[in-house]
């Protein structure tokens, strides 16, 4: 149902987060979703994650909220498609030793933790008769800046979309900050955001033939 999801995963998080060399993070999952949260029995389906700090991953079975190890290792960031035969909840795991310059100490002794549920439904009767567009989705972005100055002012977004279900948002900014959020954006929409510099909007949009990303970008001064 879907063949090209991206590899370079997108980064999800809801948090300004400046870049500091050397820092040792706690371990955080900005994303962890799936291309579809339904699918018909035999379709497969794509789990995507994202995760901070320096992280040892599992990805389990929590169905029976037993957490039942279907992957270890799997990275920081990646992706893996599934073909579930019922309905089920995966969880992404996340652990981290604690760290100083740069090498774990205390071997073996967890100090940060981080876990991530999703459900993906599985149907085992027919979808009704509409024909689903499964093409790969193909998207507009469009950026309008309200400031009078360029130097402060909202940002008006308008995308639309064919063959997406739905889509994630990314803000980069120029000087190394970057805003990634984890809610899902319908096909088509609009919002408004207030930049703090110049900044670049990305929108990667999902559907069951592949993705898309749009990008537009707003010049402040200073």
């Amino acid at each position: 149902m879907h063949r090209n999801i991206f590899s370079v995963v997108l980064l999800a998080c809801i948090f300004l987060v400046p870049s500091t060399a050397g820092a040792a993070s706690k371990v955080r999952i900005n994303l962890f979703t799936s291309s579809s949260a339904e699918i018909l029995s035999g379709e497969s389906v794509t789990l995507i994650w994202n995760v901070s700090g320096k992280p040892n991953c599992q990805l389990r079975d929590d169905t029976n909220n037993d957490g039942k190890l279907l992957r270890d290792n799997v990275g920081q960031y990646g992706e893996l498609t599934l073909t579930p035969q019922k309905t089920t909840k995966y969880m992404l795991y996340c652990t981290q030793l604690k760290y100083k310059d740069g090498r774990s100490i205390d071997q073996g002794q967890v100090i940060y933790s981080d876990q991530e549920t999703l459900k993906v439904t599985v149907k085992k009767t027919k979808r009704s008769l509409e024909i689903p567009n499964t093409g790969k989705p193909t998207c507009t972005l469009k950026a309008v800046d309200k400031s009078k100055n360029k130097v402060n002012g909202s940002v008006k977004l308008a995308w639309t979309s064919v063959a997406a279900d739905y889509a994630l948002l990314t803000v980069d900014y120029a000087h190394g900050f970057d805003i990634h959020q984890k809610k899902r954006y319908k096909p088509k929409g609009s919002l408004t955001h207030k930049p703090e510099q110049s900044a670049t909007y990305r929108l990667n949009f999902f559907g069951k033939g592949g993705t898309a990303a749009c990008e537009a970008q707003i010049d402040r001064k200073g």
